[in-house]
């Protein structure tokens, strides 16, 4: 129940006549690809011999209804190889477990993409007022929900439903992604739902999205993502989307007031393989904002109470 399943799958003997062609089967989704991967830019066209995926995780221990219980046992991935070619393809396939899958809060994450291999992540909202996401305590109640049989469980188990006092509020983060290079990337936020998109031409289809080429960041609210979002890293294929002159379109004002620049200048480079830095904050909270409010105004308040006095007493003594 932990985390999903990566494949990666590669093949240096096949070629553009004869390409070989991969498909990931699950009980609720497929993928499909094809090796070698081409990929247009505006130099020339690169060759990718080795393509990862992450398959989607059905049965993402937040997930707490009772039928993605039957996701482990029928989940299994199954891959599927083709080829038309008439000589032998030597293909190295490798299924694994996404490490740090689950983001925690304040964790800095460095991870390698490439236009063949994007990545995501998934990020849990805590649930309710003073409290943090204890992934042991979930995993245990998603197996208690589902029994350790792999079956439909023991029983009716309280929900973890999301409630807030009057002095509390859904909790805001602030997702901030930084890049040494000059690739372009896109990030995408998505919803707690599969499939998730996690190339360019599906990217636009849910939830948000920004194009990054060093630093970038955006505000996220569990209003919108009431259990938790997934971070999707696409290196685009090209720097196109990430030219434009004097300025880069894809910082948020966010990170402007963080002293991030807006004048980066966009090359292109041989290879298209982008490191990435990424960490979660907090954001400041409802009852924090109107401690400082009320401090404030208690403040200035006590400035004129005390002028007041002073006046009276000043206008009694006179007497």
């Amino acid at each position: 129940h932990s985390v999903p399943a990566r494949v990666t799958v590669a093949c240096d003997s096949a070629n553009r006549t004869y390409p070989l062609f991969v498909t990931a089967r699950q009980q609720k989704g497929v993928f499909s690809w094809q090796l070698p991967m081409l990929v247009q830019t505006p130099v020339t066209t690169e060759q990718f011999t080795s393509i990862s995926r992450t398959l989607c995780p059905h049965n993402n221990m937040f997930d707490e209804d009772a039928e993605a219980c039957d996701a482990p046992s029928l989940n299994t991935p199954i891959v599927h190889l083709t080829s038309s070619s008439s000589e032998q393809l030597k293909v190295t396939i490798l299924v694994e477990k996404v490490q740090d899958f689950y983001i925690k809060i304040n964790q800095t994450i460095n991870i390698t993409v490439s236009p063949s291999q994007p990545k995501y992540y998934f990020y849990p909202f805590k649930k309710g007022s003073g409290k943090t996401v204890d992934f042991d305590e979930q995993k245990m109640r998603k197996e208690y929900i589902c029994g350790a049989s792999g079956g439909r469980g023991h029983g009716e188990v309280q929900r973890n439903e999301v409630g807030y006092g009057w002095l509390s509020r859904p909790e805001n983060v602030i997702f901030m992604i930084e890049s040494d290079d000059e690739l372009c990337a896109v990030v995408s936020i998505q919803n707690f739902s599969c499939p998730v998109f996690d190339n360019e031409r599906d990217i636009l289809y849910d939830g948000y999205y920004l194009t990054m080429t060093r630093r970038g960041g955006i505000t996220l609210t569990q209003d919108t993502f009431p259990i938790g979002f997934y971070i999707v890293f696409i290196v685009k294929t090209s720097d196109e989307d990430c030219k434009e002159p004097g300025t880069n379109g894809s910082v948020p004002a966010v990170a402007r007031l963080l002293g991030w620049g807006d004048n980066i200048q966009v090359s292109s480079t041989e290879g298209r393989v982008k490191n990435f830095r990424f960490k979660i904050v907090e954001t400041i909270s409802y009852r924090e904002y109107l401690i400082a409010a009320g401090a404030t105004v208690l403040f200035y308040a006590s400035f004129y109470l005390a002028f007041f006095v002073f006046v009276l007493y000043q206008s009694r003594k006179s007497t």
